[in-house]
């Protein structure tokens, strides 16, 4: 695969592979299968060039590392919504090393009947987007991968357990 350039769109095809920091934290990063440069799709505005039609779609299947915890975030003006944390893992073998890959998991208005499935070790199937978070902490800025999920079916264990589009 040739060199990717920085600030270049491209077409990422890719899987999730579990790694460990320095500090021996586990992680996950995408390991990069093939790189196609889409030149023809980046469009200028104020805020700077960004990619026509960009698809952002993740989609994983595992199991919860935790029950899943419910949170109610209040919006000003509104009801407000809760939203769904879980954390997903997944088994990865590499080499003949098995390594777990941790994967935050996010969903907004997930009915509460699926979150009360949601528990330990129950398998399951997230659709979503990933998307980098970022805050302040102790005066550090603090970086965090996360799948923000479309779909979740709890129970998927088998390729004909999934669904199709």
């Amino acid at each position: 695969m040739e060199a990717v350039e920085e600030g270049k769109p491209y077409l990422f095809y890719d899987g999730l592979l579990a790694r460990k920091t320095q500090e021996g934290k586990e992680t996950f990063e995408l390991g990069v299968t093939w790189a196609i440069p889409l030149a023809h799709s980046v469009s200028e505005n104020p805020q700077g060039p960004y990619l026509d039609g960009a698809i952002n779609q993740v989609e994983l299947q595992g199991y919860l590392g935790g029950d899943a915890l419910v949170k109610y975030i209040p919006i000003q003006g509104e009801d407000g919504e809760d939203v769904v944390s879980i954390t997903l893992f997944r088994v990865a073998v590499r080499k003949g090393e098995e390594r777990t890959a941790w994967v935050q998991v996010k969903a907004w208005a997930l009915d509460e009947e699926i979150a009360d499935l949601l528990r330990k070790g129950t398998p399951i199937y997230v659709q979503g987007e990933y998307r980098l978070e970022k805050w302040e902490k102790d005066g550090q800025t603090v970086y965090s991968p996360s799948i923000f999920a479309k779909k979740v079916v709890v129970g998927a264990r088998r390729e004909k357990d999934l669904p199709f589009w």
